[in-house]
């Protein structure tokens, strides 16, 4: 049940994110465009800033669900498997609770961003509800590595394979496979 809600909302995050990105994309091409003929989009900039809250506020949690996100584990790999998981957990637990935290500042700045009338200068965008978008934002992905440290890294596609198994049978197929598949013997 957990797993379905999980895909649900990574999908709708996934929806959300990627037409933000599509429409910061857009509307930067037609700007670009428009300034050969010397015009501009009015405001382009601040459009593409408040989508691109959008787009961060969706990503973070689906890279954490995907198991995609940044992680540098050069001298850990070199540990034994215990003290190797005591870290994993730690790192875990301290990565929670700072977007725990960024999620509630974020919750807090959106009331305060609102009683001040904060918002950007030529279009006048609130900043109110991008901040509550960030508060949202983190706090998904503070539940979703909370969700991949007790279970994993989903995957998100419908073959339901985790990704770091999918790359290792690839590598391995690589070495059983040394030619590309097509790859043609002249004689």
């Amino acid at each position: 049940m957990i797993r379905y809600l999980t895909i649900g909302v990574a999908s709708l995050a996934s929806l959300i994110g990627g037409l933000a990105l599509i429409a910061m994309m857009g509307i930067s091409m037609a700007d670009a465009t428009m300034r050969q003929f010397n015009q501009s989009i009015f405001g382009a900039s601040e459009i593409s800033e408040a989508l691109m809250v959008i787009c961060v506020a969706c990503a973070v949690p689906i890279s954490i669900l995907s198991g995609k996100a940044v992680s540098i584990d050069l001298l850990t790999r070199q540990l034994a498997p215990r003290p190797r998981g005591i870290l994993a957990f730690v790192a875990g637990t301290v990565s929670v609770a700072m977007l725990v935290y960024y999620a509630y500042r974020n919750y807090l700045s959106a009331p305060e961003a609102a009683a001040f009338g904060e918002a950007s200068l030529l279009l006048s965008i609130p900043y109110g509800p991008l901040y509550f978008c960030l508060a949202i934002g983190g706090a998904l992905a503070a539940l979703a590595l909370i969700y991949e440290q007790a279970r994993g890294p989903i995957s998100l596609s419908s073959e339901n394979i985790n990704p770091h198994q999918a790359d290792e049978e690839q590598h391995a197929k690589a070495d059983v496979d040394p030619e590309p598949a097509g790859a043609r013997h002249d004689v």
